[in-house]
């Protein structure tokens, strides 16, 4: 693996868990590939690693479509309503 002492393995371990607690799996298995096809000579250092997740990230979020605003507009009445409740519920407020 790597030399050092076990303290000193349990610390990079530990780090690179802390590092990538909030990073989602799928994120993790495509930098995992891309590192298999980029990194052939060495394991990546943390920060590239990380930077292979957010790749990944971008392109999984990339891939989600996205929703068109609304088709219609709201009606008046419905405005109407719905402005009352505000000032109703800022009025409350104060």
């Amino acid at each position: 693996m790597w030399g050092g002492t076990d303290e000193q393995q349990e610390a990079v371990l530990q780090e690179w868990a802390n590092e990538l607690q909030h990073t989602k799996g799928a994120d993790v298995k495509a930098a995992i590939e891309r590192m298999k096809e980029e990194c052939l000579d060495y394991p990546p250092t943390l920060p590239r690693f990380l930077g292979f997740c957010r790749d990944a990230k971008r392109l999984r979020e990339a891939a989600i479509p996205k929703l068109d605003g609304p088709k219609q507009e709201i009606p008046d009445a419905a405005k109407r309503m719905l402005n009352e409740f505000l000032r109703k519920v800022k009025n409350e407020t104060r």
